[in-house]
C-alpha cells in the first residue's frame, strides 16, 4: 500500500492525499489546507493510486477496511469526493493508470503475499458514464517488468 501520494491539479494547485484527508497545496503561498475528507471506512484515500485526468478530475484508488478497494473521484473545483464502483481487482499497486477518450484504464500491477509478489496482467477500463469496470484484452504482454511506473506533471 502507498501511505500517501500527490498529484498536480488542473487548477494550478497541487493535491496531497494522506490517510483520509485531501490537502490542497498552494505553490504561491506555500501553504496546505485540508479541503476534503473521505468516509470513515477508508484507511488511505489514495493508498493504491492517485491520478489527475485530463477531464479535470482526480481519480483515487483507496484502501478500505479489510481487503476492500474503494474507488473515488475528487473534483478540485468543488472539493467534492464521490465514491464510484469499487476497483475491479484487489492489488497493492498498479503498473499503469491512464485516462484516454473519456475512460480511465488500469493496466496490471502486483500484490505482495507471503511468497513474494503476485502479478496481475489484466487491463481494466472504467467508464464514468455508466460507473462500471470492464476487463479488456491486452494487446501486448508487459510481464517482463515488475516495476511500477509513476506519472507526474511538471
Amino acid at each position: 500500500e502507498i501511505i500517501e501520494s500527490g498529484v498536480t491539479g488542473s487548477n494550478g494547485f497541487g493535491y496531497f492525499f494522506f490517510r483520509r484527508n485531501v490537502y490542497q497545496i498552494d505553490p504561491i503561498t506555500r501553504s496546505a489546507l485540508i479541503v476534503a475528507t473521505a468516509p470513515i471506512s477508508v484507511v488511505h484515500i489514495a493508498g493504491v493510486f492517485s491520478y489527475s485526468a485530463s477531464n479535470g478530475k482526480i481519480y483515487l484508488g483507496a484502501v478500505g477496511g479489510g481487503n476492500s478497494r474503494p474507488f473515488f473521484e475528487f473534483d478540485p473545483l468543488t472539493n467534492r469526493i464521490i465514491q464510484l464502483a469499487n476497483l475491479p481487482v484487489s492489488l497493492d499497486r498498479h503498473k499503469l493508470v491512464h485516462y484516454s477518450n473519456g475512460r480511465l484504464y488500469i493496466e496490471g500491477g502486483y500484490r505482495r503475499d507471503a511468497n513474494g509478489f503476485f502479478l496481475e496482467s489484466g487491463v481494466y477500463r472504467y467508464d464514468p458514464s455508466s460507473n462500471d469496470w470492464t476487463k479488456i484484452n491486452r494487446i501486448y504482454d508487459n510481464r517482463e517488468s515488475s516495476e511500477v511506473f509513476r506519472t507526474f506533471q511538471y
